[in-house]
């Protein structure tokens, strides 16, 4: 009697540990991870959230455009002449002529000023004229650093080229891309390719990166040109092409 009365009671525990873990069990399963989460107001409201939504509104170049389409810059003159031609604010000639005219730098004349300002206006409305309506751009970043060959990804990691740098030749007006992180990883699959580039990498050789990209848009608190990177080529200090 006394036995089975302690069989049963054991049976009943028994019983009541295993739902009690499957219950435990189901809660921890459906419960939403915390990556799950919906975004709370504080992260839709953010400033990360808002430059996210201004990238996301501009507009976007065509991946196939042929690339002899694409114009070159090769100085912060020309990135100063994409930058008014983008923005809708008036050209600031005194600006632009302290990085354009070395006289007009070097002179503290305020008439030869004129006189400068006055000579060379046609011609900086005929450049910012012929960069209207030209959104898609080539520099070239000399010296490009790359990190050592990752296996695993197949690719060579960079810190260079970021959302959060800009380029140019000089410190007034630049190229700041927005889609600078998508490259963090540049893609190699090929090893034969690798093992070329892995080897001028550590032995310090050259490498420069050719940017092809679509201006977007000015910012107004900088004199930067926002662009999208749509295709970069590697090439050695002889110009051959890398990947």
């Amino acid at each position: 009697m006394n036995f089975r009365y302690s069989s049963t009671v054991l049976g009943i525990i028994t019983l009541v540990s295993a739902l009690t873990a499957c219950s435990k069990n189901d809660a921890t399963t459906n419960a939403p991870a915390q990556s799950d989460k919906a975004p709370s107001l504080a992260d839709a409201t953010s400033p990360q959230a808002a430059e996210q939504a201004k990238i996301k509104a501009l507009p976007k170049g065509n991946p196939a455009t042929p690339l002899s389409q694409y114009r070159e810059l090769t100085s912060d003159k020309d990135v100063m002449f994409t930058y008014y031609a983008m923005s809708s604010l008036p050209v600031d000639y005194d600006k632009l002529l302290l990085n354009y005219s070395q006289d007009y730098r070097a002179t503290s004349d305020e008439f030869k000023k004129q006189d400068i300002q006055k000579a060379l206006k046609p011609k900086i409305d005929q450049e910012i004229a012929n960069a209207k309506g030209v959104n898609y751009i080539k520099v070239k970043w000399d010296q490009f650093r790359l990190d050592k060959y990752d296996f695993q990804a197949k690719a060579f990691p960079q810190h260079t080229l970021t959302n959060d740098v800009n380029f140019g030749w000089g410190y007034d007006y630049r190229i700041e891309f927005s889609n600078g992180d998508d490259f963090k990883l540049l893609k190699v699959d090929d090893e034969t390719k690798a093992r070329i580039i892995e080897e001028k990498r550590s032995q310090g050789q050259s490498l420069d990166l050719l940017i092809y990209a679509f201006a977007q848009d000015s910012t107004l608190d900088q004199h930067h040109v926002k662009a999208q990177i749509l295709k970069v080529v590697l090439v050695d200090k002889n110009g051959t092409e890398l990947f």
